[in-house]
Parts: C-alpha cells; sequence; structure tokens
C-alpha cells in the first residue's frame, strides 16, 4: 500500500484512489450495515467529507486532497487568528 503521508504534506493530490472512490466505497459500507441494522457514525462523516471534496472540484484527486478542505476552512475570512479583535466592542 503506498504511503500517502507525503502527498498530505506536501499538497500533492496525484494518486489512484480518488475522493468519489472514497464517498463510493463509504456508501456501499453504509449500506451494508444498513442492512444488518447497524450504525456506522465514522463512516457517515467519511462519506460526507469524501462527498465534499468530490464536490469541490477534487473528483479526480487522491483521498488525500481531504487535507485541501481543512486547510481552506482554516484559511477563511473570519476563521484566521486575529490578535487584535477580541470579539467584543467597546
Amino acid at each position: 500500500m503506498r504511503n500517502r503521508f507525503d502527498s498530505v504534506l506536501t499538497g500533492s493530490h496525484s494518486g489512484w484512489w480518488t475522493t468519489v472512490l472514497a464517498a463510493k466505497d463509504a456508501g456501499l459500507a453504509l449500506a451494508i450495515a444498513h442492512a444488518a441494522d447497524v450504525e456506522l457514525p465514522m463512516a457517515t462523516a467519511v462519506r460526507h467529507l469524501y462527498t465534499t471534496a468530490a464536490s469541490s472540484g477534487l473528483n479526480d484527486a487522491d483521498i488525500a486532497a481531504v487535507t485541501d478542505l481543512y486547510r481552506s476552512a482554516t484559511q477563511a475570512p473570519g476563521r484566521a487568528a486575529d490578535s487584535s479583535s477580541t470579539g467584543s466592542s467597546s
């Protein structure tokens, strides 16, 4: 199995298991679990994460591309740490 940690660190998304495939596989696991009356909350979260990545333009990217979602969330306006803003008004 190929190590994806380098891809996470470098931001390289060339790979062999796309976010679309990961979302599909998580959905298959959820369908099997549902048929057995078993809940898999983490699989639900994983499917949502990969579906979000795929629909955000990362559909052909390797599963390591989900790190882009975290990077963009932490760099979004209003999310950056700003020491001059305390959240209270004077």
